[in-house]
């Protein structure tokens, strides 16, 4: 059975709580239409937003122009179905997330 959109948001935040960053739900109400839906922050790296889709969706039009006008601007964008599937999106980008008491010391 595929997981619905709001079922991939919830791993995905279940996750990150897991992980020494900032991260929080975009408000629609606080600004533009197309917004990914979670904001990122990790020390050291760019911002990094996730728009969490379930399998066999795609980004509406609006939210592809966001997607790349959010990537001139320097930011890391990624489609998201998983966990894994922001794994391997800050992997890409050689983005550190430690857990929670890991030693990080601050630095990359």
């Amino acid at each position: 059975m595929k997981k619905s959109e709001k079922q991939v948001k919830e791993q995905i935040k279940r996750w990150l709580d897991k992980h020494e960053c900032f991260h929080c739900v975009y408000n629609p109400w606080l600004g533009k239409a197309g917004m990914p839906d979670r904001y990122l922050q990790i020390r050291g790296y760019p911002p990094i937003w996730l728009e969490a889709k379930r399998e066999g969706k795609d980004p509406t039009p609006i939210q592809r122009q966001v997607h790349m006008d959010l990537r001139r601007a320097g930011c890391v964008v990624g489609i998201v179905r998983s966990k894994e599937d922001v794994i391997e999106l800050l992997d890409f980008h050689n983005i550190k997330l430690f857990k929670k008491g890991e030693e990080n010391n601050g630095t990359k």
